[in-house]
């Protein structure tokens, strides 16, 4: 490849088709690039980028120019594989820090002011002392150096182009100070910025959100009481079970289930999550897992994206407690989803190293559904409670409930009531019903209170949970189970 870079210190001026921009001469300094190879994403798909071979185009004629905080580039892009000579590009971006955890005082980002009406900005990153977390991988041997990235799609035939180029002549501490400058104007939030920096790593507008977790259901009897840990138990350490984990493996079905789901590592980066899940399969899919029948009962689910071009793998997983107490001596039954974890975690491929990436509570869990349901003749639910706390606030009422009544007579008709009003959803309240099957089937025409459901809207942040827990009589065997909707937000 051949490559002329000049860096020039002179006044900047761009004429672009749609302004006029003028500089103060004493600071600007414009980068002249040309023959830059430029990967071409075929109707936008994000592919794995292997050898120099796949990099079809070429951009020629680069113009960059910075001054006050602001970037202004000019380029034209031949497709060779496609024989297209695209339209000029003009693009003038005004310059922020990254507020990525891991890329924070060492990234810039570039949001467009103005661009070129074919085209689309995908991505714009100034990297300095770049890592191969973002390099292509026939770009590795730019690692160390300060590097610009950009983004462009092509609305005429959706294809994106793709530019990644050295451009260590930039004075980049000055440009990463004009970059705070207009980070301190709060025009961005911090979060703002965030969101908009991981689109541009995976150069995707839309991302897949949400996908419904499928209900899991446990039941317990009499004869094998269920109880959550005691503040006084403790996990036995994994440790001495290493031997034992290490015979199972984790099997990933083509649902995106997961089986043998107890099996976890000794020393994973998120405790009984296997560190498999974060190095291996597909991306921009939900995996779930869940057992409901572990001594200390989980759920968790994960989606993964990548980085543009490459296989470097970022996972958002959020992991839920699932404490249940089921005791049948005092008719007590409850089940709570409580968020553990609510994590980012980031893989490089190229050196094998994995640790958290440090954008958390990405993941929404909705639309979360807890049910009780007593699997007794004659046993019957006598009052209900719920209570649902959200990022430390208790949430006054839970978006419905639904009471099953079955017949308790055989003339009877089972009937359904589902609760909305405020006085009927309140959260910390007790509901109560007549305390035996008999009092319920005189008051009720004939029914009894069989099964209870709370829905509850969403929780996202650690220590945040909903909880059912209701009272019984006569129960003997209970089945409860949980349904939520995960979604990246």
């Amino acid at each position: 490849m051949r490559k002329i870079i000049s860096l020039i210190l002179m006044i900047c001026f761009f004429a672009l088709p749609f302004s006029s921009i003028e500089f103060a001469a004493n600071d600007n300094k414009v980068i002249s690039l040309s023959d830059v190879d430029v990967m071409v994403f075929e109707n936008g798909s994000n592919q794995l980028v292997e050898t120099e071979d796949q990099l079809t185009a070429i951009a020629e004629n680069i113009d960059i120019c910075f001054e006050n905080g602001q970037m202004n580039l000019k380029m034209n892009i031949k497709d060779n594989f496609n024989n297209n000579i695209l339209s000029p590009i003009n693009i003038s971006l005004d310059l922020y820090p990254s507020q990525s955890v891991i890329f924070k005082d060492n990234a810039i980002i570039g949001i467009p002011v103005e661009i070129s009406e074919n085209y689309q900005l995908m991505s714009c990153r100034i990297e300095n002392n770049s890592s191969s977390y973002t390099l292509l991988k026939p770009n590795i041997h730019m690692e160390g150096s300060t590097v610009l990235s950009i983004g462009l799609l092509d609305k005429k035939s959706n294809d994106i182009y793709y530019i990644q180029e050295e451009v260590n002549e930039i004075n980049y501490h000055n440009i990463n100070n004009e970059a705070n400058v207009n980070f301190n104007k709060h025009i961005y939030s911090d979060q703002d910025l965030m969101n908009i920096e991981l689109d541009y790593f995976s150069l995707k507008t839309n991302k897949v959100e949400k996908e419904e977790v499928l209900i899991s259901e446990n039941n317990c009897s009499k004869s094998v009481e269920f109880n959550s840990l005691n503040d006084n138990e403790e996990y036995m350490p994994l440790d001495n079970f290493i031997d034992i984990l290490r015979k199972n493996k984790e099997i990933v079905t083509d649902n995106g289930y997961i089986t043998n789901s107890e099996i976890h590592t000794t020393k994973s980066l998120v405790y009984r999550v296997d560190d498999s899940i974060f190095k291996s399969g597909s991306f921009d899919k939900w995996y779930h897992d869940s057992d409901l029948d572990a001594t200390a009962p989980y759920a968790y689910s994960y989606i993964t994206y990548h980085f543009a071009g490459t296989d470097n793998r970022l996972t958002y997983l959020v992991y839920l407690d699932i404490p249940k107490n089921i005791n049948f001596s005092s008719q007590s039954f409850s089940i709570q989803l409580t968020v553990r974890d609510n994590v980012s975690v980031l893989y490089n491929v190229y050196n094998k190293t994995l640790g958290f990436f440090g954008d958390d509570n990405r993941i929404d869990v909705e639309d979360i559904k807890l049910t009780l349901d007593s699997d007794t003749d004659g046993g019957v639910i006598i009052k209900r409670y719920y209570t649902h706390y959200k990022k430390g606030s208790l949430v006054k009422n839970v978006v419905r409930a639904i009471i099953d009544y079955i017949p308790y007579v055989s003339s009877a008709v089972g009937t359904i009531e589902k609760l909305t009003a405020s006085s009927d959803t309140k959260t910390n309240k007790w509901y109560s019903y007549h305390d035996t099957a008999e009092a319920q089937s005189i008051a009720y025409n004939g029914t009894v209170v069989d099964k209870i459901q709370a829905d509850f809207k969403e929780i996202i942040k650690k220590d945040d949970y909903a909880l059912l827990w209701v009272m019984g009589d006569s129960i003997d065997s209970i089945n409860s189970s949980f349904k939520y909707t995960a979604n990246y937000n």
